[in-house]
Protein backbone atom coordinates (compact mmCIF):
# COMPACT_ATOMS: atom_id res chain seq x y z
CA UNK A 1 0.00 0.00 0.00
CA UNK A 2 1.26 3.30 -0.94
CA UNK A 3 1.32 6.31 1.18
CA UNK A 4 -1.63 8.07 -0.51
CA UNK A 5 -3.56 4.71 0.02
CA UNK A 6 -2.46 4.29 3.24
CA UNK A 7 -3.79 7.94 4.49
CA UNK A 8 -7.17 7.55 2.44
CA UNK A 9 -7.55 3.77 4.49
CA UNK A 10 -6.93 5.74 7.50
CA UNK A 11 -9.09 8.79 6.61
CA UNK A 12 -12.02 6.15 5.80
CA UNK A 13 -11.24 4.39 9.68
CA UNK A 14 -11.91 7.34 10.98
CA UNK A 15 -14.66 8.29 9.29
CA UNK A 16 -16.14 5.25 9.89
CA UNK A 17 -15.34 4.61 13.58
CA UNK A 18 -16.53 8.34 14.24
CA UNK A 19 -19.89 7.46 12.54
CA UNK A 20 -20.40 4.40 14.97
CA UNK A 21 -19.59 6.03 17.99
CA UNK A 22 -22.22 8.63 17.02
CA UNK A 23 -25.15 5.73 16.16
CA UNK A 24 -23.90 3.47 19.13
CA UNK A 25 -26.28 4.02 22.11
CA UNK A 26 -23.86 3.01 24.56
CA UNK A 27 -21.65 6.33 23.38
CA UNK A 28 -21.94 9.80 24.50
CA UNK A 29 -22.41 11.62 21.44
CA UNK A 30 -25.45 9.05 20.31
CA UNK A 31 -26.93 10.21 24.22
CA UNK A 32 -25.69 13.44 23.89
CA UNK A 33 -28.26 13.76 20.41
CA UNK A 34 -31.12 11.63 22.30
CA UNK A 35 -31.11 14.06 25.12
CA UNK A 36 -31.16 17.02 22.81
CA UNK A 37 -33.81 15.53 20.45
CA UNK A 38 -35.77 15.16 23.65
CA UNK A 39 -35.17 18.74 24.89
CA UNK A 40 -36.69 20.23 21.71
CA UNK A 41 -39.88 17.89 21.90
CA UNK A 42 -40.84 18.37 25.39
CA UNK A 43 -40.28 22.66 24.62
CA UNK A 44 -42.75 22.40 21.46
CA UNK A 45 -44.88 20.29 23.67
CA UNK A 46 -44.81 22.97 26.31
CA UNK A 47 -45.02 25.87 24.04
CA UNK A 48 -48.82 23.98 23.10
CA UNK A 49 -49.97 23.23 26.28
CA UNK A 50 -49.44 27.09 27.44
CA UNK A 51 -51.27 28.94 24.26
CA UNK A 52 -53.94 26.65 24.52
CA UNK A 53 -56.78 28.76 26.53
CA UNK A 54 -57.46 26.85 30.01
CA UNK A 55 -60.25 27.28 32.86
CA UNK A 56 -58.68 29.58 35.47
CA UNK A 57 -56.52 31.60 32.97
CA UNK A 58 -57.15 35.52 32.96
CA UNK A 59 -57.63 35.67 29.49
CA UNK A 60 -60.28 37.77 26.86
CA UNK A 61 -61.35 40.64 29.40
CA UNK A 62 -62.12 37.80 32.15
CA UNK A 63 -61.40 34.45 33.77
CA UNK A 64 -61.96 31.34 31.61
CA UNK A 65 -64.30 29.07 33.42
CA UNK A 66 -65.27 26.71 30.56
CA UNK A 67 -63.45 25.38 27.46
CA UNK A 68 -65.41 23.81 24.79
CA UNK A 69 -64.81 20.38 23.20
CA UNK A 70 -62.81 22.44 20.00
CA UNK A 71 -60.06 23.67 22.50
CA UNK A 72 -60.26 27.04 20.74
CA UNK A 73 -63.65 29.15 22.58
CA UNK A 74 -65.56 29.06 25.71
CA UNK A 75 -67.20 31.32 28.01
CA UNK A 76 -64.91 33.96 30.55
CA UNK A 77 -66.87 35.43 33.09
CA UNK A 78 -65.53 38.64 34.77
CA UNK A 79 -63.52 39.31 37.26
CA UNK A 80 -65.40 40.25 40.12
CA UNK A 81 -69.13 41.08 40.44
CA UNK A 82 -70.58 44.64 39.06
CA UNK A 83 -70.76 46.64 42.37
CA UNK A 84 -74.10 46.62 44.21
CA UNK A 85 -77.39 44.65 44.03
CA UNK A 86 -79.51 44.89 40.97
CA UNK A 87 -82.78 44.20 39.85
CA UNK A 88 -82.89 41.48 36.71
CA UNK A 89 -84.19 44.54 33.93
CA UNK A 90 -81.15 46.54 35.72
CA UNK A 91 -78.51 42.71 35.68
CA UNK A 92 -79.31 43.15 32.11
CA UNK A 93 -78.76 46.50 31.32
CA UNK A 94 -75.34 46.70 33.46
CA UNK A 95 -73.75 43.18 31.58
CA UNK A 96 -74.61 45.18 28.15
CA UNK A 97 -72.80 47.83 28.61
CA UNK A 98 -69.76 46.61 29.95
CA UNK A 99 -66.59 47.36 28.13
CA UNK A 100 -64.11 45.40 30.17
CA UNK A 101 -60.68 43.96 28.22
CA UNK A 102 -62.01 46.45 25.65
CA UNK A 103 -64.78 44.06 24.84
CA UNK A 104 -68.68 45.00 24.59
CA UNK A 105 -70.20 41.33 24.12
CA UNK A 106 -71.09 41.02 27.65
CA UNK A 107 -74.41 39.90 29.06
CA UNK A 108 -75.96 38.22 31.45
CA UNK A 109 -75.25 34.29 31.94
CA UNK A 110 -77.62 31.30 31.65
CA UNK A 111 -78.95 29.37 34.65
CA UNK A 112 -77.01 25.99 32.96
CA UNK A 113 -73.80 28.95 32.50
CA UNK A 114 -74.35 29.95 36.07
CA UNK A 115 -74.42 26.07 37.28
CA UNK A 116 -71.23 25.70 35.32
CA UNK A 117 -69.68 28.65 36.72
CA UNK A 118 -70.71 27.79 40.02
CA UNK A 119 -68.97 24.29 39.21
CA UNK A 120 -65.60 25.99 38.15
CA UNK A 121 -65.46 28.79 40.54
CA UNK A 122 -62.58 28.31 42.31
CA UNK A 123 -60.62 28.01 39.25
CA UNK A 124 -61.98 31.97 38.76
CA UNK A 125 -60.08 33.39 41.74
CA UNK A 126 -58.06 30.49 43.53
CA UNK A 127 -57.19 32.75 46.63
CA UNK A 128 -60.79 34.03 47.90
CA UNK A 129 -60.25 33.25 51.87
CA UNK A 130 -64.40 32.44 51.61
CA UNK A 131 -63.86 29.80 49.07
CA UNK A 132 -66.41 30.92 46.79
CA UNK A 133 -64.29 32.21 43.72
CA UNK A 134 -64.23 35.66 44.87
CA UNK A 135 -68.38 35.72 44.32
CA UNK A 136 -69.79 38.24 47.00
CA UNK A 137 -71.92 36.23 49.61
CA UNK A 138 -72.42 39.01 51.66
CA UNK A 139 -76.19 39.92 52.20
CA UNK A 140 -77.66 37.78 49.25
CA UNK A 141 -75.60 34.94 47.84
CA UNK A 142 -77.20 34.51 44.72
CA UNK A 143 -76.54 35.81 41.15
CA UNK A 144 -78.93 36.60 38.42
CA UNK A 145 -79.60 34.17 35.87
CA UNK A 146 -81.47 35.23 32.03
CA UNK A 147 -83.14 31.90 32.57
CA UNK A 148 -86.96 31.78 33.45
CA UNK A 149 -88.03 28.84 35.48
CA UNK A 150 -90.58 27.40 32.91
CA UNK A 151 -93.05 26.15 35.61
CA UNK A 152 -93.68 29.11 36.70
CA UNK A 153 -92.14 32.32 34.88
CA UNK A 154 -90.52 33.58 37.87
CA UNK A 155 -86.67 34.50 37.57
CA UNK A 156 -83.43 32.11 38.20
CA UNK A 157 -80.88 33.18 40.32
CA UNK A 158 -77.81 30.77 41.24
CA UNK A 159 -77.10 30.89 45.08
CA UNK A 160 -72.55 30.89 44.86
CA UNK A 161 -72.70 29.69 48.73
CA UNK A 162 -75.01 26.54 48.24
CA UNK A 163 -74.86 26.58 44.48
CA UNK A 164 -79.27 26.16 45.01
CA UNK A 165 -80.93 27.89 41.79
CA UNK A 166 -83.95 29.11 43.08
CA UNK A 167 -86.68 31.79 41.72
CA UNK A 168 -86.33 35.33 43.00
CA UNK A 169 -87.47 38.58 42.06
CA UNK A 170 -85.41 41.08 44.17
CA UNK A 171 -82.40 43.39 43.95
CA UNK A 172 -79.16 40.72 43.97
CA UNK A 173 -75.43 39.93 42.71
CA UNK A 174 -74.53 39.89 38.78
CA UNK A 175 -71.39 38.78 37.62
CA UNK A 176 -71.92 39.02 33.58
CA UNK A 177 -70.17 36.69 31.07
CA UNK A 178 -69.00 36.26 27.65
CA UNK A 179 -67.74 34.15 24.98
CA UNK A 180 -64.56 33.57 23.02
CA UNK A 181 -63.10 31.78 20.13
CA UNK A 182 -59.29 31.76 19.47
CA UNK A 183 -60.11 30.23 16.07
CA UNK A 184 -61.20 33.19 14.57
Amino acid sequence: MNKKQHIIALFATVAVTTSAQAANPASKAYVDQQVQTLQSQITNIDSGISSAPRVGQAKHGGVIFFVNQTGQGGLVVAESDEPGNYTRPEAIAACQAKTTGGFTDWYLPTRAELSLLWTNRFAVDPTDPNGNGGFTIAGSESHWSSSINPTNNAFMVQNFYTGIQVDDDGAIHVRCVRTFNEAT
